[in-house]
């Protein structure tokens, strides 16, 4: 805070003009601790920015970034440094592992290790994969059932349809239309034949 330009401005009594001279002041101060931070949800598919700030420091910090496996490998450094962010694209299990922020100016340096763990999509996306699922089940369900009342009512109808069939036909074969069998007529022929007295 006590960076800037001083004036200092010399007057002799009765002698113009008086003279100055500026002064730039340039407090130098190292960096202190960074502070880092992950924004956004460290899940598969997803963005995630790691921010590094030193609060303190002059000049300003420039700030570095490396990049550690799990086995605490250096690794080619994915995503975009700008400043004190990296910004982090489309996640996945590569993107796990150490992060080391380093604030440097004229005077020293600083640094944090920022750890990052992908994990599996969150729950909410699981919940409404298993609400579809539910719904697409329930459907087929009442497809089926639907399907197997009307396949059971036509084949009731036509059952009935035979059935009613058979009846018609049963009573018209239990109904016999015969006239006078032979020996009938010769007994009526006969009984006409013969006196009466």
């Amino acid at each position: 805070q006590d960076n800037g330009t001083y004036e200092c401005l010399i007057e002799i009594r009765n002698i113009f003009p008086s003279n100055s001279v500026d002064v730039e002041l340039l407090v130098l101060v190292r960096p202190s601790n960074p502070v880092c931070n992950i924004i956004g949800s460290p899940e598969y598919g997803q963005n995630i920015n790691l921010t590094c700030n030193s609060v303190e420091g002059s000049p300003e910090p420039k700030y570095t970034w490396q990049s550690y496996d799990i086995q605490n490998k250096s690794r080619p450094l994915q995503g975009i440094a700008v400043g004190g962010m990296l910004m982090l694209k489309n996640v996945s299990i590569n993107t796990t592992g150490y992060y080391i922020c380093l604030s440097k100016n004229a005077v020293g340096e600083n640094k944090c290790n920022i750890p990052v763990t992908i994990r599996p999509p969150s729950m909410n996306i699981a919940l409404y994969a298993g609400i579809i699922g539910g719904i697409l089940a329930a459907v087929i369900i009442i497809s089926v059932l639907v399907y197997c009342c009307c396949c059971r009512k036509s084949k009731n109808k036509d059952y009935e349809a035979t059935e009613t069939e058979n009846t018609f036909q049963l009573k018209h074969e239990n109904v016999q239309i015969r006239g006078p069998s032979i020996e009938e007529i010769e007994d009526e022929d006969e009984d006409e034949r013969r006196p009466h007295v």
